[in-house]
């Protein structure tokens, strides 16, 4: 049943999401995202280009992080921060209704808060054109400065 609904995720991704223009390489990113060995959910994550996470009118590719901690997004090939937040950061457009986190977990989020900029999050990754799976573990005790 995970297998089933990672696959329907990863089809509505394929249909409604993607940056780029047709003529730029393409990455088809797909994966999971942990923390403790257990997953992280009804959260976005976040796609910062490397080269101008800075500017504030920038814009990240977002994905919805569904209940089992999966996620699929298309974007251009290249290098990118990547946030796990359990919000949208203030001027990041909504992306719809069928990226937003179902809110039935009313708990606190587990992840570290310097997880959820591009700033100080430890995920940096260069991808290629094609499809590649990139999971994600997170580690609850680690602080920005990396101690």
């Amino acid at each position: 049943m995970r297998h089933l609904r990672c696959a329907a995720i990863f089809v509505a991704v394929l249909l409604v999401s993607g940056c780029g223009r047709p003529s730029e390489p393409i990455a088809v990113v797909y994966g999971r995202i942990t923390m403790e060995n257990k997953p992280v959910n009804d959260c976005y994550v976040l796609f910062w280009p490397a080269d101008n996470h800075n500017k504030p009118d920038q814009q990240p590719i977002i994905a919805h992080v569904d209940g089992d901690g999966f996620f699929a997004l298309n974007c251009r090939a290249g290098k990118y921060h990547i946030a796990i937040s359990p919000s949208l950061p203030e001027g990041v457009d909504d992306p719809g209704p069928l990226f937003r986190p179902s809110g039935a977990s009313k708990q606190p989020s587990r992840v570290p808060p310097h997880y959820w900029d591009a700033r100080t999050t430890p995920f940096i990754v260069e991808l290629s054109e094609g499809k590649r799976e990139l999971n994600l573990s997170i580690d609850a005790g680690r602080s920005p400065d990396g101690r």
